[in-house]
C-alpha cells in the first residue's frame, strides 16, 4: 500500500491497516500560522479484530498520550494546541487527530516531536517503527511575494523483493481489494486566502481545494505522485 495513511499512522498506527476511508483537512491563515485535521474510518468489527489478541486495550496508553498532549501542547515547539477524538458512525469507528501550529513551514519537524510523543512501544519498550514511523510528508515552503508552496508526497519506497509474484493471484488479490475499498476515498480539502495554481479541484464559491483519491487507486498504479498548490497569504 502506498502512503494512504500518511500522518495519521504517527497517532494511530495501531487501526492504520484497516483504514478504510480518511480524510484530511488543512487550513492556512493569512499570517502563516495554520491547522490539520485527520478524520479516519475503521469498521468496528476490523477494529475488534485487531485488537482481539490482546489483554489490554491496546488504544489505552496511546490515548493517554493524546490527553498528556493536549493538555501541554508547549510540550511540542510550535503547537499550538493539540486534540484527539472518536466517534462511531454507521458501524464505522473514526479516529479524529487536530493540531493548529504557529508557522505551518515548521509543520513537517511539528509532526516529527508529535510523533515521538505519542507513539506506541513494543513489548520491549522500543518504538515500533515499522508501524508507526511513517513520515508526515506534506510540507509548505514559504516563496517570495507571500506566497506558499503545499507540496503533499503520494509515494513511499517499496521494498525490494527477489520474490516471484503469481500474476493471477496478483490480479485476485487488486480485484479483492478494489471491491473491499470501493466507495471509499482519501480525501485531502485545502483552505487558504487565495490559491494561485493546483492539480487538485478548486471550489469556486468557498475558494477550497480538493483532492478525491479512491482508496483502492493505493494498491495500483493510478495515484499522483504528489498533491500541489501555489497559494498567496499575507499582504
Amino acid at each position: 500500500m502506498k502512503s494512504a495513511s500518511i500522518a495519521l499512522v504517527l497517532a494511530f498506527g495501531i487501526v492504520c491497516s484497516a483504514c478504510l476511508e480518511l480524510t484530511q483537512e488543512i487550513w492556512v491563515n493569512d499570517d502563516g500560522s495554520g491547522r490539520v485535521t485527520y478524520d479516519i474510518a475503521v469498521p468496528e468489527g476490523m477494529l475488534a479484530m485487531a485488537t482481539a489478541d490482546s489483554e489490554d486495550d491496546p488504544l489505552a496508553e496511546v490515548r493517554a498520550r493524546w490527553a498528556e498532549l493536549a493538555e501541554h501542547p508547549e510540550s511540542v515547539e510550535n503547537l499550538r494546541s493539540f486534540s484527539a477524538d472518536e466517534y462511531v458512525e454507521e458501524d464505522f469507528h473514526h479516529f479524529v487527530m487536530d493540531i493548529e501550529v504557529d508557522d505551518v513551514t515548521l509543520l513537517p519537524q511539528t509532526m516529527d516531536e508529535v510523533e515521538e510523543l505519542i507513539a506506541a512501544e513494543d513489548e520491549e519498550g522500543t518504538e515500533d517503527a515499522d508501524a508507526l514511523a511513517q513520515p508526515a510528508d506534506m510540507r509548505f515552503e514559504r516563496l517570495a511575494d507571500d506566497r506558499l508552496l503545499f507540496v503533499q508526497s503520494l509515494r513511499i519506497d517499496e521494498p525490494d523483493s527477489t520474490a516471484s509474484v503469481d500474476p493471477e493471484m496478483e490480479e485476485a488479490s487488486r480485484a479483492f481489494l478494489a471491491s473491499m475499498f470501493a466507495g471509499k476515498y482519501y480525501i485531502v480539502r485545502l483552505h487558504a486566502p487565495a490559491v494561485i495554481s493546483t492539480n487538485g479541484t478548486l471550489d469556486d464559491e468557498t475558494g477550497s481545494l480538493e483532492w478525491k483519491i479512491p482508496m483502492a487507486d493505493f494498491y495500483g498504479d493510478e495515484v499522483p505522485d504528489e498533491l500541489r498548490a501555489e497559494l498567496q497569504v499575507g499582504g
